[in-house]
């Protein structure tokens, strides 16, 4: 993983706990400062996705603040990087689509 991203995260992490000891207007000025940070060439849900841990404590982090009416930059808002994440990811339809009319069968039998 890119250390430029490692650091990030792990300052986002550092300002989702201090949420409740520092001004909104700290955090909203680190975040906003950290994006320009980001390394042009990567995509952050990818880099993050190196490692599956970091990705969801970074995404619940990221969360954390915006449930604390931090104002996130576009880019980090959580539900970004969610879809971002599952939209990076190669899915094989087939086997989707196999799971997906089993589950309606089930269903379909239940009634």
């Amino acid at each position: 993983m890119n250390n430029a991203i490692v650091f990030l995260s792990c300052c986002w992490h550092a300002a989702a706990l201090a949420v409740n000891i520092c001004s909104a207007s700290e955090i909203q000025d680190l975040l906003k400062t950290s994006t320009r940070l980001i390394p042009q060439h990567s995509c952050l849900p990818t880099a993050l996705l190196t490692q599956d841990e970091r990705c969801l404590s970074t995404a619940v982090a990221l969360l954390r603040m915006e449930t604390a009416e931090i104002d996130t930059p576009p880019q980090l808002k959580a539900m970004w990087l969610f879809r971002h994440t599952l939209f990076s990811i190669a899915y094989d339809y087939k086997v989707w689509y196999s799971l997906l009319v089993s589950i309606l069968f089930n269903l379909l039998s239940f009634q």
